[in-house]
């Protein structure tokens, strides 16, 4: 975090201050709260309820890569809960319990992509998975 903050606030006050000169007021608006959104790591909360990833309007979003940067800092919010338990459980169970949120968690990605596809794409429960499987190979 301490290597990624001064990146992220950098390329946010930037892409804010060039904005200015470049974006109509509508867009300028917008742009302005999905960066209040950034800083915050909510970045893909913001645009899920804004507008799809591969929508026509999310050419007017130059804020819009910074969605992962969300998802990941969520993560890392509740992971360590998770590690916390695992701990306490024998090697065996800890793994069997990854493996089983992998499993579900892959399997609740699938169910969305269907039927919320912005859903699977933009928030941290549906893409958890992939992180989880990055835990798993640490263990």
């Amino acid at each position: 975090m301490v290597r990624l903050f001064p990146a992220l606030f950098s390329t946010i006050a930037a892409t804010v201050i060039l904005s200015g000169f470049l974006l109509p007021g509508e867009l300028l608006t917008s742009l302005l709260e999905s960066a209040v959104a950034s800083v915050f790591s909510l970045a893909n909360i913001f645009f899920y309820f804004d507008s799809g990833y591969f929508s026509g309007d999310s050419y007017d979003k130059p804020l819009l890569h910074l969605w992962s940067l969300g998802v990941e800092e969520q993560f890392y919010l509740i992971f360590p809960l998770l590690a916390f338990f695992l701990v306490f459980i024998r090697r065996f169970w800890a793994i069997l319990l990854l493996l089983a949120m992998i499993a579900g968690g892959a399997w609740c990605s699938q169910y969305f992509i269907g039927r919320d596809p912005d859903a699977a794409f933009y928030l941290m429960p549906l893409r958890m998975f992939q992180f989880l499987l990055g835990a798993l190979g640490n263990l």
